[in-house]
């Protein structure tokens, strides 16, 4: 059995959360609620239509088309409430806020690790700014340095 504290620091290691999930989850939260204002739009006329809410027998029984729109009502509203609690925009910002500090830290780390000068990471704090907000832009990002990575990757 590991220790405690071996455990800690992990769960305190900082974790890049990778920004096209995040527009994945967010994008699939709003599909789901436009759908649901979407059925109920078409309910809606299903409703419209009806020329009683209730069946006529001996038992008062509302039509089964007005309880469905109802539900659907409540659920589209419920699911707009909780997107619009999400704030969804703002924690998207944060996160890519957070992953920039984070891709800074370890850029910066690693050049002077290697030596490099206190003027030269003067000078690539702004590049790498530069290349983040053309990487957040989605903009190709030219590069004159080919890197070979072990394992044959780039």
């Amino acid at each position: 059995m590991r220790s405690c504290p071996r455990r800690l620091s992990r769960s305190r290691r900082p974790r890049l959360v990778i920004p096209h999930l995040v527009d994945l989850a967010t994008a699939v939260l709003q599909r789901i609620g436009g759908r649901a204002v979407r059925l109920v739009e078409v309910l809606e006329v299903v409703v419209a239509d009806l020329k009683r809410i209730r069946y006529e027998s001996q038992a008062e029984q509302i039509d089964g088309r007005v309880i469905v729109y109802e539900r659907a009502l409540d659920r589209a509203g419920k699911i707009l409430t909780d997107l619009a609690r999400l704030n969804l925009d703002e924690r998207l910002v944060r996160v890519s806020e957070a992953q920039g500090l984070l891709l800074n830290q370890i850029i910066s780390g690693v050049l002077g690790d290697v030596g490099a000068s206190a003027e030269m990471l003067a000078a690539v704090r702004p590049a790498l700014a530069t290349r983040l907000r053309l990487a957040e832009a989605g903009k190709p990002q030219p590069s004159r340095l080919v890197l070979a990575l072990p394992g044959g990757g780039r």
